[in-house]
C-alpha cells in the first residue's frame, strides 16, 4: 500500500498489484477514485438501477371489463421511481356499418387505467370491413419504495366490437434519482378526455416547468448533500471515539 501526496496537501492512496485501487485527491471528477471493474454489486450501491421484463406472444381477447392482459413486479432496492414501458398489437375483426372501440394502457392495480393511460383503439363504423392492426406503445412512471414489491400490469377493455390482443411486451426500469420534476402515473379518477380541448403549452407555462425542474433538481442536491455529510459526521465521531479508546488502553 502506498500512501503519498503531492506535496501541496493533496493524499493520494493506492493499493497496487495485480489489479489496483487509488483514491487520488489531486485528481478531480470520475478520476479521483479507480476500483476494479465489477468491484461494487447492487448491495454495496444500495440503490444500482435494475429492470424486470415479460412477454407474452399469444393473443388475448378483451372484454368490457379492464382486466391485467400482461403483468411483471420489480422489487427496488432503494426509493426513486419504476420506469414502466409496454407495447402490443391490436388485431381487429371489423365489420363495416358497426364501430369498433377499446383502449390499453398501463396500471398498478390490474383492474384501473393509470393517469393518461388508456389509449384508444378505435375503428369507425364507416371504415370497410376486413382485418385491421393497431399497434400501441405505452410507458408511466410510478413511485418505488425500498424492499417493497411493484406489480405493473398492462390492462386493456372493449366497449365495442371484438378486439384481441397480440405480441404484448412489459419492461420495469428501477432509477433512484430524478434529475427534475416527476409527475408519476397514478390510478385515474377522470381522465379528461371529456373536458374542454386545452391549448399548447405557452412560453410562460415552458418557462415555470424549467424552473420548477432546476428547484426539483436543487433540492436533490441539497438533500444528498447533507446525507452525505451526516454520514460523515457520523463516520467521524466513531473513529474518535476508537483512538480515544485505544488512548485510554495505552495509558
Amino acid at each position: 500500500m502506498n500512501i503519498y501526496s503531492d506535496f501541496n496537501g493533496a493524499p493520494v492512496l493506492g493499493l497496487y498489484g495485480s489489479t489496483f485501487a487509488e483514491i487520488d485527491l489531486t485528481a478531480t471528477g470520475d478520476a479521483a477514485v479507480s476500483l476494479p471493474v465489477g468491484s461494487l454489486n447492487a448491495a454495496e450501491l444500495a440503490n444500482e438501477p435494475g429492470l424486470a421484463a415479460a412477454n407474452n406472444t399469444g393473443i388475448v381477447a378483451l372484454t368490457a371489463t379492464v382486466a391485467s392482459v400482461l403483468s411483471r413486479t420489480i422489487t427496488p432496492p432503494g426509493g426513486g421511481y419504476v420506469l414502466a414501458l409496454g407495447q402490443c398489437v391490436a388485431r381487429i375483426n371489423h365489420t363495416n356499418g358497426t364501430g369498433t372501440s377499446g383502449a390499453v394502457g398501463l396500471s398498478d392495480d390490474g383492474v384501473a387505467f393509470g393517469t393518461a393511460q388508456d389509449v384508444n383503439l378505435q375503428i369507425s363504423a364507416n371504415a370497410g370491413s376486413g382485418s385491421y392492426s393497431l399497434p400501441a406503445h405505452l410507458n408511466g412512471v410510478f413511485p418505488a419504495t425500498a424492499g417493497t414489491p411493484l406489480t405493473i400490469h398492462l390492462v386493456g377493455s372493449e366497449a365495442s366490437g371484438v378486439i384481441d390482443i397480440e405480441d404484448v411486451s412489459i419492461t420495469l426500469l428501477y432509477v433512484p434519482t430524478s434529475y427534475g420534476t416527476v409527475s408519476g402515473t397514478l390510478l385515474a379518477t377522470d381522465d379528461g378526455e371529456k373536458g374542454a380541448a386545452q391549448g399548447t403549452q405557452s412560453a410562460a407555462v415552458i418557462a415555470d416547468e424549467i424552473a420548477a425542474s432546476r428547484r426539483a433538481n436543487d433540492d436533490r442536491i441539497a438533500a444528498e448533500t447533507a446525507s452525505q455529510l451526516a454520514a460523515h459526521a457520523a463516520r467521524l465521531a466513531e473513529l474518535e471515539a476508537r483512538l480515544e479508546l485505544i488512548g485510554s488502553q495505552d495509558r
